[in-house]
């Protein structure tokens, strides 16, 4: 029978072999080209978001791009993203909103944005491929 050290040992070997996991696109990523132009909105009214991807990083972890409001008395603000392990694309926009956009099919993306500061704004809609 071994000593619980000798055991301790074996195992310690065996670990030192291993390396960590690589990060593996997530599912539904692949069909996606996000450099384009995006228009969308809250479901039931008329198109209120619209959103230009410039560049994309060629795996698709992240992007650039300028995301319009309108209506909003706020300019066309850039932003900035990036993809998370879990397939959400989460992105800065200027110094005072943000936006979580989840692939939801080859040419659409479902999103939440987030507006702080003195008119605060919540709301959630699909974008869909413009052209």
């Amino acid at each position: 029978m071994r000593s619980r050290a000798a055991l301790l040992g074996g195992a310690a070997l065996l670990l030192t072999g291993c390396t960590a996991p690589t990060m593996v696109a997530p599912v539904g990523h692949a069909e996606l080209t996000l450099v384009g132009d995006w228009v969308g909105g809250p479901a039931g009214e008329a198109a209120a978001l619209r959103m230009t991807v410039d560049r994309a990083a060629e795996d698709g972890s992240t992007f650039d791009g300028v995301l319009h409001r309108d209506g909003a008395s706020d300019p066309p603000a850039p932003m900035r993203a990036r993809m998370t392990p879990h397939g959400h694309l989460v992105a800065s926009i200027g110094a005072d909103a943000s936006i979580e956009l989840h692939i939801s099919g080859p040419a659409t993306m479902d999103y939440c944005l987030i507006v702080y500061g003195d008119a605060p704004d919540y709301s959630c809609g699909r974008l869909s491929r413009s052209g």
